[in-house]
């Protein structure tokens, strides 16, 4: 029996505890692949292009990696509000609540969550 005070993690499936570890996996890839030293600073600020894939709206946006190296939950991005502009609601992405998935040779980021998908590419 749980008590009332068990957090929401701990129900977590072993298939979400995957995909988040996947997920953390794909931005620490994305940033080594840019060059991003997580000792060195702890946010990091590049262009890149977004196109939502679920209107293909594309554009230039800025993204905020988040080296989050003091907590347990991994990198995370951030945007500013014009995301909004794309058809995106949200301005923070965590492995904790999207998914993530890096190609290196096209150097994109993958970012899907509930009712959204987009791609961020970087040059």
């Amino acid at each position: 029996m749980h008590s009332l005070n068990t957090s929401i993690d701990e129900f977590k499936t072993n298939k979400e505890v995957k995909m988040e570890i996947q997920s953390m996996g794909a931005i620490r890839e994305c940033m080594s692949d840019m060059g991003i030293n997580t000792n060195d600073a702890p946010t990091i600020e590049l262009e890149a292009k977004i196109t939502n894939l679920k209107n293909n709206l594309s554009g230039l946006i800025s993204i905020t990696f988040n080296c989050n190296w003091h907590s347990g939950d991994g990198p995370y991005i951030e945007t500013d509000e014009s995301i909004k502009s794309y058809g995106i609601q949200y301005t923070c992405f965590k492995p904790k609540w999207q998914q993530f998935k890096y190609n290196v040779k096209s150097k994109e980021l993958y970012v899907s969550g509930d009712g959204y998908k987009f791609v961020l590419i970087f040059t």
